[in-house]
Protein backbone atom coordinates (compact mmCIF):
# COMPACT_ATOMS: atom_id res chain seq x y z
CA UNK A 1 0.00 0.00 0.00
CA UNK A 2 3.03 2.42 0.39
CA UNK A 3 6.87 2.10 0.09
CA UNK A 4 10.07 1.43 2.03
CA UNK A 5 10.82 5.23 1.62
CA UNK A 6 7.40 7.03 2.47
CA UNK A 7 6.61 8.15 5.85
CA UNK A 8 4.52 6.08 6.42
CA UNK A 9 4.83 2.65 5.58
CA UNK A 10 1.68 0.20 5.36
CA UNK A 11 0.97 -3.14 4.48
CA UNK A 12 -2.29 -5.40 4.13
CA UNK A 13 -3.39 -8.90 4.67
CA UNK A 14 -6.39 -9.91 3.46
CA UNK A 15 -8.30 -12.84 4.85
CA UNK A 16 -11.72 -14.12 3.43
CA UNK A 17 -14.26 -15.48 5.74
CA UNK A 18 -18.54 -16.41 6.01
CA UNK A 19 -18.86 -18.25 2.39
CA UNK A 20 -16.42 -16.06 0.69
CA UNK A 21 -19.14 -12.68 0.93
CA UNK A 22 -16.80 -11.62 3.68
CA UNK A 23 -13.55 -9.79 3.43
CA UNK A 24 -11.09 -8.55 6.42
CA UNK A 25 -8.22 -6.03 5.92
CA UNK A 26 -5.48 -6.16 8.77
CA UNK A 27 -3.50 -3.31 7.59
CA UNK A 28 -0.10 -2.41 9.63
CA UNK A 29 0.67 1.01 10.04
CA UNK A 30 4.45 2.08 10.40
CA UNK A 31 5.44 5.25 11.47
CA UNK A 32 9.13 5.70 9.56
CA UNK A 33 9.22 9.28 10.97
CA UNK A 34 11.32 10.75 13.80
CA UNK A 35 7.83 12.63 14.66
CA UNK A 36 5.06 11.67 16.82
CA UNK A 37 1.87 11.52 13.81
CA UNK A 38 -1.15 12.15 15.17
CA UNK A 39 -4.63 11.47 13.34
CA UNK A 40 -3.64 9.09 11.39
CA UNK A 41 -6.71 7.79 9.33
CA UNK A 42 -6.64 5.46 6.27
CA UNK A 43 -9.57 6.38 4.02
CA UNK A 44 -10.63 3.22 1.95
CA UNK A 45 -12.92 3.48 -1.29
CA UNK A 46 -14.66 0.65 -2.85
CA UNK A 47 -15.59 0.11 -6.76
CA UNK A 48 -17.60 -2.24 -8.03
CA UNK A 49 -19.72 -4.68 -6.13
CA UNK A 50 -17.83 -4.10 -2.41
CA UNK A 51 -18.75 -2.02 0.38
CA UNK A 52 -16.94 -1.11 3.00
CA UNK A 53 -18.85 -1.65 6.10
CA UNK A 54 -16.43 -1.11 9.08
CA UNK A 55 -13.91 1.80 8.32
CA UNK A 56 -11.11 1.74 10.40
CA UNK A 57 -10.34 4.02 13.24
CA UNK A 58 -8.13 7.30 13.37
CA UNK A 59 -4.65 6.58 15.71
CA UNK A 60 -1.65 8.33 17.08
CA UNK A 61 1.88 7.17 16.30
CA UNK A 62 4.81 7.91 18.22
CA UNK A 63 8.30 8.04 16.25
CA UNK A 64 9.21 4.67 14.76
CA UNK A 65 6.11 2.84 15.96
CA UNK A 66 3.37 1.27 14.67
CA UNK A 67 -0.21 -0.46 14.74
CA UNK A 68 -2.45 -2.94 12.94
CA UNK A 69 -6.17 -1.77 12.27
CA UNK A 70 -8.93 -3.44 10.84
CA UNK A 71 -11.80 -2.64 8.17
CA UNK A 72 -14.77 -5.27 6.88
CA UNK A 73 -15.59 -4.89 3.50
CA UNK A 74 -18.84 -7.65 2.17
CA UNK A 75 -18.57 -8.45 -1.16
CA UNK A 76 -21.87 -8.44 -3.30
CA UNK A 77 -21.26 -10.73 -6.45
CA UNK A 78 -18.38 -12.21 -8.50
CA UNK A 79 -17.68 -9.24 -10.57
CA UNK A 80 -14.43 -7.66 -9.80
CA UNK A 81 -13.77 -4.90 -7.26
CA UNK A 82 -11.34 -2.71 -6.40
CA UNK A 83 -10.47 -1.02 -2.80
CA UNK A 84 -8.42 2.04 -3.12
CA UNK A 85 -7.84 4.76 -0.36
CA UNK A 86 -5.48 7.71 1.29
CA UNK A 87 -3.48 7.73 4.63
CA UNK A 88 -3.72 11.12 6.12
CA UNK A 89 -2.57 12.09 9.32
CA UNK A 90 -0.90 15.17 11.07
CA UNK A 91 2.80 15.88 12.41
CA UNK A 92 2.50 16.83 16.17
CA UNK A 93 3.80 20.52 16.82
CA UNK A 94 3.60 21.69 13.43
CA UNK A 95 0.53 24.46 12.68
CA UNK A 96 -2.07 23.11 10.74
CA UNK A 97 -2.52 25.80 7.53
Amino acid sequence: MAGFSDPIYAEAYIYIYGHQYDIILDILIVNQTPDTLQGVLLELATHGDLKLVEKPSQINLASQDFANIKAAVKVSSTANGVIFGNIVYDVAGTASS
